[in-house]
This record gives C-alpha cells, sequence and structure tokens, in this order.
C-alpha cells in the first residue's frame, strides 16, 4: 500500500510539473498582450488606430493619392514624394498660418537659423 501512495505521488508532481509547463507560458501571454494593448489604448497617438473615422480619412487619402498619380496627365507633378509632401502642407496650413511642415534640408536650415 505504501507504494502504490508513493507512485501516485509522484505521478501528481510530474502532473503538476506539466500543468505550470502549460499554463505558464499562456498566462505570460495574456499578460503581455494585455500590457501592448493597454499601452497602445492610453497612448492618445495610438488611440487612434481603434478609430473608424481614423480609418475612413486614411483609406481616402489613399485612394486620392493613388487616382492623382496614376491620373494625372503630368506624371512628373504626380510623383509620389512630392503628392505626399504637398499634402501635409496643406493639411497644415489649414489648421492656421504658423504650422508648417519641413522636410529634412528646411528643417536643418531652420534648427541652425534658431540656434544662433
Amino acid at each position: 500500500m505504501g507504494i502504490a501512495f508513493t507512485v501516485k505521488f509522484k505521478r501528481g508532481i510530474q502532473g503538476s510539473r506539466l500543468n505550470w509547463l502549460v499554463i505558464l507560458p499562456v498566462w505570460l501571454s495574456c499578460a503581455f498582450l494585455g500590457f501592448v494593448l493597454m499601452s497602445l489604448y492610453i497612448n492618445p497617438a495610438a488611440r487612434l488606430f481603434f478609430k473608424l473615422d481614423y480609418w475612413k480619412a486614411i483609406l481616402q487619402f489613399e485612394e486620392s493619392l493613388r487616382l492623382v498619380h496614376t491620373e494625372y496627365v503630368d506624371p512628373n507633378k504626380s510623383d509620389l514624394f512630392q503628392l505626399s509632401t504637398q499634402a501635409v502642407n496643406g493639411m497644415l496650413e489649414g489648421l492656421d498660418r504658423h504650422s508648417r511642415f519641413f522636410d529634412s534640408t528646411e528643417y536643418k536650415v531652420f534648427n541652425d537659423d534658431t540656434h544662433r
């Protein structure tokens, strides 16, 4: 009777260890996923990813950019980088007269001028 008890006890320990080997990675994965999702939700800029209006605006911009790039008569004026830069400039000019978009060279000149 004592032998059967020790065998059952050893199987119980091994089964318990196996349970923890399964439960622990699942629990850690859920905790990590919860942390990532909560940090995305708390961040105001990342919170936009959860809003339907954001994705509608992105799709509208993408469709406009694609149509102008493919259907505009002058291909020199419909370069994707140039179109997106002009779109960002127009978006910021619509906010107020003090907002402006700088590309890397304009920003370097602006930064050098303001730090003198």
